[in-house]
């Protein structure tokens, strides 16, 4: 017999086989945004990627925080209203929206993907080194507990 219920406490399926409050507890159990009650993952600065947005930059009209659209409450609502217009910004290196310091999302994330061995231009593989120099750490570490 296929079970529809929370795997936790039987009750209405939420997220991930659990119901909404199952998940929140999950959630809160794992490393989460530092930003309020939020539960999603950790991006950036120990913030998802919404809340580090959010922290990096402004609204494109005034300088208060960004709610939607890269616009603060007031100026959103404007623009529901119809009563303004909102250009967004472009990457400039491709035709997608501005994420973070005048670069997309893939762009922002792209700038942290390659080796940080100095002089390394390899994509990262883990830790932040590319594949050779993470197995040559690696065997470092093997070697020096001998």
């Amino acid at each position: 017999m296929l079970k529809m219920g929370c795997r936790v406490c039987d009750s209405v399926v939420y997220k991930q086989n659990l119901c909404k409050v199952c998940y929140i507890q999950e959630k809160e159990q794992q490393f989460h945004c530092t930003h309020a009650k939020c539960i999603r993952p950790v991006f950036a600065l120990t913030l998802c990627q919404k809340h580090f947005k959010m922290y990096k930059r402004s609204c494109l009209l005034c300088t208060k925080p960004i709610h939607c659209k890269n616009v603060c409450r007031k100026h959103y609502q404007d623009f529901l209203d119809d009563k303004i217009k909102i250009q967004q910004p472009m990457c400039k290196y491709c035709l997608k929206a501005v994420y973070v310091d005048k670069l997309c999302l893939q762009h922002f994330k792209d700038q942290y993907s390659q080796c940080m061995f100095v002089g390394c231009d390899n994509k990262s593989h883990k830790k932040g080194l590319c594949c050779a120099h993470y197995f040559q750490y690696r065997r470092s570490l093997v070697e020096s507990d001998k």
